[in-house]
């Protein structure tokens, strides 16, 4: 991995206050509060953990799937699931 002349600087001043140890210290307190906050996020967003979303994603993936039908079987199957939520609009 190479870092940029402005991320240099700031893992030397990072170094410098203490705040870690080592280069690879400070990179990696860095990427772990950023995969952190990307965590923080999903749950505040989806109301999920990063857990439940990789369990969610995995479960999608292992079927059952529906076999397209064409947009008019799907823009029917859609209005006759969700019509009480279109409120009169119409959409398709």
């Amino acid at each position: 991995m190479t870092l940029t002349p402005e991320q240099k600087t700031l893992v030397r001043e990072v170094l410098a206050s203490g705040a870690a140890a080592s280069e690879e210290e400070a990179v990696t307190a860095a990427l772990t509060l950023l995969r952190d906050r990307v965590a923080f996020d999903l749950e505040g967003h989806l109301g999920m953990s990063l857990d439940d979303v990789r369990k969610a994603v995995d479960a999608g993936r292992a079927g059952p799937f529906a076999p397209w039908e064409g947009t008019d079987a799907f823009t029917t199957r859609m209005r006759r699931t969700h019509g009480d939520r279109l409120g009169g609009r119409s959409f398709g």
